[in-house]
């Protein structure tokens, strides 16, 4: 039987994390990390005013990098045997985002979903 692995990525205030993990038995693959070079560099923070900041290209940068680290520690047989990916967070968006501008829900009933809202002049919101 062919094995299956997922990938595990957690976002920090300051790094993103990656693990690749053997699905059947738990045993660890790959750990990766990546700090926010922006952060890092403390852009956007004044620390003298109590003003952290980030920025959201620290994040979507340090996510292709430390993926990218991650699976290149793996080898073509773990990569072709990925079956998962799963986010943790917590800053308040921990939903992947649809190509319809709203965040996936978790269930039917619980839609935040405006599948007008790429139509509308921007700031307009929908009429109730």
């Amino acid at each position: 039987m062919e094995e299956n692995y997922v990938i595990g990525v957690d976002f920090g205030s300051d790094s993103v994390r990656c693990l690749v993990v053997n699905a059947d038995d738990g045993c660890e693959i790959a750990s990766t990390v990546e700090y926010y070079p922006r952060w890092a560099s403390g852009k956007y923070c004044d620390p003298a005013t109590n003003r952290y900041r980030q920025h959201p290209l620290d994040y979507l940068e340090s996510l292709e990098t430390v993926i990218r680290k991650a699976l290149a520690e793996c080898g073509h047989h773990v990569v072709s045997r990925i079956r998962a990916i799963s986010f943790d967070t917590t800053a308040s968006t921990d939903r992947p985002l649809r190509d319809t501008s709203c965040t996936a829900p978790p269930t039917r009933r619980e839609s935040r979903c405006d599948v007008h809202a790429l139509e509308r002049p921007l700031g307009r919101s929908r009429s109730r």
